[in-house]
This record gives structure tokens, C-alpha cells and sequence, in this order.
């Protein structure tokens, strides 16, 4: 019974323990499957830590990739760089031009003071302008419109965030404003009257009514009117010759066009033919300005004279300003330090010295052929012109009236 006892014991003993050893098995295998899951989350935690570490230095250190730009929006960016570049012109030629026109205001006003007459350079500032001066002063005010205008265009153009404006759309137009007003009119007028012929269902342009054609149909009408007179005039010279039996008439003995053409020409022909006889009959060559009857010849030549005697007379007096400004002004007396005043001393020393060596040698050509002097013939000659200064000198003084008068 006891040994029964002992071996039930011994039994539940070994179960025990085969128990706890198969439960600490069983947590060891739990545990050690924890661990790895864990091993391996934390390896991947720690592979996605190097990968966005790389990728943010990888964005440092690549620059930012921006969107392209579109044609247009390149187009833009390039007319406003272009506008910003031309109003900087615009402000520096503006103010150029003041501070010009205030420095010739000056420089008039103080030769005027001083009772002179203001020298000058240009041709426009002259008192008495001639043909070029003249050409001058009207090329310069266009150029100054045009500057104004292009200055007002381009900071529109700034404004705008460089969108394109049109010279037309400037709000107090320039040259070049109304220049391309002109010609998109004239096109604008060319397509209103085309589609206008077009609805009509008219074929020729100058069919139209007056008011309502364009330059084609006012061309067109023009050359009608002018082919139909020369018609007109050249039927009635064929009639007027068939009238006189058969004898020619001459385009000039029947208005028209090619009559007025015809006498302008035989014009010329009769006026030379009577200057050759008249250089014929005298010793010496007749011009056509000269003869007793100027034909048209003689009339342009005598105002082509008269022009340029005009320009040498301007283009003479535009000499002696520049001279007198050059005396004015220049760079060797103003500032000898700048590089004008040196080249100036430098060029005017080398024009000179041949002039110094030539006096310097005439000098010492000169000491060379005087003579020696002694000591006593240069007291004889100091006793003979004091005995000079010691002779007396006899005056004639008239007599002075009693009553002179009194002084005025």
C-alpha cells in the first residue's frame, strides 16, 4: 500500500516538472519570436530613418526644379527687361538734353551781357538760320517727339508687367503714333470699302459712291479721269487734223495732258536755242541764269546758286563760332591736367618747337656777327650821347589868345 503511495507520488512529481519544463519551453519560444519580430521592426524602423535622412539631403543638395515657363510668359519677362532698359535711356537723354539747352541758354545770355554775339557750333543755333540750320531744328524737334513718346510707351509697357502697347495707344501721340494711325487707317479704309464692293456685288472699286471709297477706288477714279482727258484731247486732235486736210496738229495746239507736256518742253528747247544764239553772237559762253530769257534752266540754276551761296554764308559764319568757341574753351587753359589739356600741350609744344629752334638759332646767329667792344670806345660812345642829351632844345609854343573861352 505504502509503495502504491510512493509510486502515485514519484508520478505526480515527474508531471510537475515535465509540465513546468514543456511551459518554460513554450515561453522561451514566445519570447524568443517577440524578440525577433521586434529585431526586425526595429531594422526596418531604422532602414526608413536612412532613407528619408537621404532623401532630405538629397533635396539640400539638389537645387529646387521650378516649372518651365511657357513662350509667352518668356516673351513677357524679355518685352519688360527691354521696356525697363528704354526708359532708363529715355530719362538719361531727357536729362541730357536739359542740362544742353540749359548750358546754350547760359552761354547766350552772358555773351549778350557782354555785348558780343554768342558763338556756337550747330547749324539750329545760329540768330539767322540758313537751309541746314533750318533741317536741323526740324529734324531735332521730331527726334525729341519720338524720345518723349517711346519714354511714355515703355513705362506704360513697365507698368503693364510688359504687355506689348502700340505707339497708337500713347495717350498724347508722337510721330510714330501718327504714323501708325495713318497706316492701320488706310488698311482700315481699304478693307471697309472691299467689303462693302464685295456685299454690293460691284466690280470695280471706283464704282462706288464718292463717300464711301477707299485709297483703291480713289486711285483707280484718278487714273480713270486722267486716261480719259488724254482720250479726249488726242480724239480731238485726230478731228482737228482731219478738218485741216490731213495736216498734223500738235499735241500742245489741243488741251490735255500731253499738250502741257509738250509745251514744257518746247519751253526749254526755245530758251536754249536763243542762249546759243547769244553766246554765238558775243565773245564769251552765255550759263542759262544769264541770258536775256531764262527759260526753266536758267530759273533752277539761278535758285540752286542762291541756295548754296546761302549755305556758304551760313557754313562761314558757322567757322568763325566754332573758332571762337575753340578760343573759349580750351582744354589747356580750362584744366592742363586732363587728358584733353595734355594732348592739347603736347600736340601745341611739338607744333612750336621747330618755331623756338628756328628763333634760337637766328639769336645766337645774331650774337656770333656782333662785334667786340672795348672799354674806351665804349666811353667815347657814352661821352658823345650825353654831349647829345646836354644840347638844348628850342620849342616853338605859339601865344595863347587872351580870351579862350570858357571850358566845356
Amino acid at each position: 500500500m505504502i509503495i502504491n503511495v510512493l509510486v502515485v507520488l514519484i508520478a505526480l512529481t515527474s508531471l510537475n516538472s515535465a509540465t513546468c519544463f514543456t511551459a518554460n519551453i513554450n515561453e522561451k519560444r514566445v519570447f524568443y519570436r517577440h524578440g525577433s519580430r521586434l529585431r526586425e521592426e526595429m531594422e526596418m524602423a531604422s532602414v526608413q530613418d536612412d532613407e528619408t535622412e537621404a532623401n532630405e539631403v538629397l533635396e539640400k543638395s539638389s537645387p529646387s526644379v521650378e516649372e518651365p515657363k511657357s513662350f509667352g510668359e518668356i516673351l513677357r519677362d524679355i518685352t519688360r527687361n527691354l521696356a525697363e532698359l528704354s526708359l532708363k535711356d529715355y530719362k538719361w537723354r531727357s536729362n541730357l538734353f536739359k542740362e544742353m539747352s540749359a548750358d546754350r541758354l547760359l552761354e547766350s545770355s552772358l555773351a549778350r551781357m557782354r555785348g558780343d554775339s554768342p558763338s556756337y557750333v550747330r547749324p539750329m543755333d545760329a540768330d539767322d538760320l540758313g537751309p541746314l540750320g533750318i533741317a536741323e531744328e526740324s529734324a531735332v524737334t521730331w527726334l525729341s517727339r519720338v524720345i518723349e513718346e517711346e519714354g511714355k510707351r515703355a513705362e506704360m509697357m513697365v507698368e503693364a508687367d510688359g504687355a506689348w502697347v502700340r505707339p497708337m495707344d500713347v495717350e498724347s501721340g508722337g510721330p510714330l503714333g501718327e504714323i501708325e494711325s495713318m497706316v492701320v487707317g488706310f488698311f482700315d479704309r481699304i478693307r471697309a470699302s472691299e467689303k462693302l464692293r464685295t456685299d454690293m456685288g460691284i466690280l470695280r472699286p471706283k464704282d462706288l459712291d464718292e463717300s464711301q471709297r477707299g485709297p483703291l477706288g480713289d486711285a483707280e477714279y484718278r487714273l480713270y479721269q486722267a486716261l480719259k482727258e488724254l482720250a479726249t484731247s488726242e480724239t480731238e486732235r485726230m478731228e482737228q487734223s482731219v478738218q485741216r486736210g490731213g495736216e498734223v496738229v500738235r499735241p500742245m495746239e489741243i488741251p490735255g495732258p500731253l499738250g502741257e507736256v509738250e509745251a514744257a518742253v518746247m519751253a526749254v528747247i526755245d530758251a536754249e536755242r536763243k542762249r546759243k544764239e547769244e553766246s554765238a553772237s558775243g565773245d564769251s559762253f552765255v550759263r542759262p541764269k544769264d541770258a536775256l530769257i531764262k527759260g526753266p534752266l536758267g530759273e533752277a540754276e539761278q535758285e540752286t546758286i542762291r541756295a548754296f551761296r546761302r549755305l556758304n554764308e551760313e557754313e562761314r559764319e558757322r567757322l568763325r563760332g566754332i573758332l571762337k568757341k575753340l578760343e573759349e574753351n580750351r582744354p589747356m587753359e580750362l584744366n592742363r591736367n586732363s587728358i584733353l589739356g595734355f594732348l592739347e600741350a603736347v600736340v601745341v609744344g611739338i607744333i612750336r618747337a621747330p618755331k623756338m629752334i628756328a628763333s634760337v638759332w637766328d639769336r645766337a646767329a645774331e650774337l656770333l656777327r656782333s662785334e667786340i667792344i672795348t672799354l674806351e670806345n665804349q666811353e667815347e660812345k657814352s661821352s658823345d650821347t650825353v654831349k647829345r642829351i646836354k644840347t638844348p632844345v628850342k620849342l616853338n609854343i605859339p601865344p595863347l589868345e587872351d580870351d579862350v573861352g570858357e571850358f566845356e
